[in-house]
């Protein structure tokens, strides 16, 4: 191979890193750096936190991994809400000093350093518990899926990762719940949804708003990076007064929200048409992979927004993005010179 070769090939690696990104293709974007620990002295016996109540004994080397992928064990919040967490554990009685932390990664960026995201439930204890303490979920936190690390330690604070000596460690999955939205349905609402392999229909719902996401019915629709999709949305209009509009918003890169380019789809505006409407749907070449929010909502009159009160109705469904494979059979023959 020449030093031009090389060169070629060099470059173009790097700039597929550009346009294809490495990225998980689990439901999880954000990886978490391990932890473990010797637990033949204290161990988590419990954590009750929402609709999350997990007993365990001791974990192999010191951690469980009872994210939802795993144990199918999840619990909502919503940002600005409290809500209670406790842990009971098996402290070792002949030297006291047990700590036990709560980590939570409120702003999904992979870690747990920021402001807010470590809670203390117990310093220096010898009690099994349960040690309660009020978690407050902060204004900015990111919708979705967010990690909920629970570590007991020997003699001084538990670290967030890595080799706690003496102690256990346990994960968790908190879905944060996105901004509220309320529909006065009584006039038009949403008949359908249909997307890849999800086909729903439905009649009003309460409160003008339908929660079909995955956490609820366990159902995605699998979609892949730079690729288009039928979206079709039927409704059942107002006759008398003509003048309904259909969005739908997608949270692309899993911020929680939608307020970046690209997240609001127009599928129709002033219409008394029941439909189906229909947008192709560009999924964006860097869209996080993993589960992503679709809101899909109907308001009369005026252009629909993706939280608040409004004359209409809204669903909400997920999408699994999954990562585009790069085709690269179609550059290092040319580059090598071992095409034919």
């Amino acid at each position: 191979m020449t030093t031009v070769q090389k060169i070629l090939i060099s470059l173009i690696l790097f700039l597929a890193a550009q346009v294809f990104p490495c990225s998980p293709t689990a439901a999880h974007a954000a990886s978490y750096s391990g932890i473990w620990g010797d637990n033949q002295h204290e161990w988590i016996t419990n954590v009750t936190f929402g609709a999350i109540n997990n007993t365990s004994g001791q974990n192999g080397n010191g951690y469980g991994d009872f994210t939802y992928d795993k144990s199918r064990l999840m619990t909502r919040v919503r940002p600005n809400g409290t809500y209670p967490l406790s842990v009971t554990i098996h402290p070792d009685l002949e030297w006291c000093d047990e700590f036990v932390t709560a980590f939570f990664d409120w702003n999904r960026d992979g870690d747990f350093d920021d402001a807010g995201e470590r809670v203390a439930l117990a310093t220096r204890t010898c009690s099994p518990g349960p040690h309660t303490v009020n978690v407050k979920v902060p204004s900015n936190a990111r919708g979705g899926e967010v990690r909920m690390r629970i570590v007991l330690k020997y003699y001084n604070p538990p670290p967030s990762f890595g080799d706690i000596d003496e102690g256990e460690a346990e994960d968790y999955t908190i879905l944060v719940d996105y901004p509220a939205l309320t529909g006065d349905n009584r006039s038009e609402w949403i008949t359908n949804v249909s997307i890849g392999n999800i086909n729903n229909s439905s009649a009003r719902n309460g409160n003008g708003y339908g929660d079909y996401t995955f956490w609820t019915t366990g159902r995605t629709a699998e979609v892949v990076q730079d690729q288009r999709y039928r979206l079709g949305v039927s409704i059942a209009p107002d006759l008398d007064w003509c003048g309904e509009n259909i969005t739908a918003f997608l949270d692309w890169n899993h911020d929680g929200d939608f307020n970046d380019y690209g997240e609001r789809v127009v599928l129709a505006a002033g219409t008394c048409s029941p439909g189906p409407h229909v947008a192709h749907l560009k999924v964006p070449i860097n869209a996080e992979p993993g589960r992503t929010r679709m809101r899909i909502v109907l308001r009369w009159r005026f252009a629909p927004t993706p939280s608040g009160y409004f004359s209409g109705e809204a669903e909400d469904y997920t999408l699994m993005v999954r990562k585009r494979d790069f085709p690269w059979h179609m550059f290092i023959p040319a580059a090598t010179g071992m095409g034919r």
